[in-house]
């Protein structure tokens, strides 16, 4: 019992001194006339600087669980070649978000005071999955958002100490297929698993995701549409000062909460693009709005070393299988096709994204 509780406790407080606001990742998801579907992300983290890597990992490699106390827990070869990018390395690349051949994506995201995992016991290793490599081990063992939730009735989850950051890093995960299904996941009360439907396919962090369903309602009255002229009295009438006042008194801090409102509100009024090159666009754009300047959420010079605190944006096209991504010291977008990829030739492959990276500018001579 109180090995239980130390775990649950490290857990629900999260990473040992730093905010909630640290890692205020959002995620957001959009389709084309075709039916194409692309969802998208940030990362943010104010702890440190992250070394993430860009990871290719093949098909039909041999796989292994290691859970936090050195035991192996499940074993299993891997049926799709992935692309993602990796935040950390704990026995292998740690997925933050990522995409297989079949068009599932799967991303990790913060979730502080709500994330409960079950406490390990041995008898249950040979089904158990640390919390860490739940996306490599989806997006390795499934093709669609039916799949996943098949694995999750027979897989315990594990919680996973790092290392680096001193503590068992709460998380929950979005996952979304190119059929346009998506669901979140959360493990809570020591182990409950809940899947939710993401109709919108938006996340952002805590609380649970249903209590952000519901905290929609509060936004009953914002619309795309400018608002009306109102008379006030005989003499007096008031008149909005630009456009937007349909959306007045939306949201505009980057608690999770706000941004879960701001982000939905954008994805519900994004016009549905012709192509998926268009949705990567508006994908990118619609999360410039989400990106936490340098400063913004820390006291005054605490992370002077920090470059921003939100660390690289990805945007992953499910129908054409292409993965892009951004970095906040250079916003040029790269894209890694998965279709021109071998994935039962290719060696496991890691990429530092951010080694010599600056921003690509490109310097017009007036003649």
């Amino acid at each position: 019992m109180k090995s239980n509780f130390f775990v649950t406790t490290l857990v629900a407080i999260g990473l040992l001194g730093i905010t909630d606001n640290s890692n205020a990742c959002t995620g957001i998801f959009l389709k084309s006339s075709k039916n194409e579907y692309v969802a998208s992300r940030t990362m943010e983290w104010g702890g440190f600087i992250l070394d993430t890597d860009l990871v290719v990992m093949p098909r039909g490699k041999k796989y292994s669980s290691i859970l936090s106390n050195g035991e192996k827990g499940i074993e299993w070869i891997s049926q799709y070649g992935i692309v993602g990018l990796s935040i950390l390395n704990i026995n292998g690349p740690v997925l933050g978000e990522g995409m297989n051949e079949k068009g599932l994506s799967v991303g990790a995201f913060y979730f502080p005071r709500y994330a409960e995992y079950k406490t390990f016991n041995k008898k249950d290793k040979n089904n158990s999955v640390a919390h860490t490599q739940i996306p490599q081990y989806i997006l390795q063992t499934c093709e669609t958002v039916d799949e996943v939730r098949s694995k999750f009735n027979k897989i315990i989850i594990s919680p996973t100490y790092v290392e680096a950051i001193k503590g068992y890093p709460p998380i929950h995960w979005r996952i979304a297929d190119k059929s346009g299904n998506v669901i979140v996941i959360e493990i809570v009360n020591g182990g409950e698993v809940k899947i939710y439907d993401a109709p919108l396919g938006v996340i952002t962090n805590s609380p649970t995701y249903d209590w952000h369903l519901t905290n929609l309602n509060n936004y009953v009255n914002l619309q795309a549409a400018s608002a009306n002229n109102k008379q006030l009295t005989e003499n007096l009438s008031l008149k909005a000062f630009g456009v937007g006042s349909g959306m007045l008194g939306i949201p505009g801090d980057f608690t999770p909460t706000s941004r879960f409102v701001r982000a939905s509100a954008f994805t519900a009024t994004a016009p549905i693009m012709d192509c998926a090159y268009d949705v990567v666009n508006e994908s990118f754009t619609i999360l410039d709005n989400f990106n936490i300047p340098i400063g913004f959420v820390n006291e005054r010079g605490q992370h002077p070393d920090m470059y921003s605190s939100t660390q690289w944006t990805s945007v992953s096209d499910l129908s054409n299988l292409n993965f892009y991504y951004t970095t906040s010291t250079n916003r040029q977008v790269r894209k890694v096709s998965l279709k021109s990829i071998d994935f039962s030739k290719v060696k496991e492959t890691i990429i530092p994204i951010s080694k010599n990276d600056k921003q690509n500018i490109q310097e017009i001579t007036i003649k």
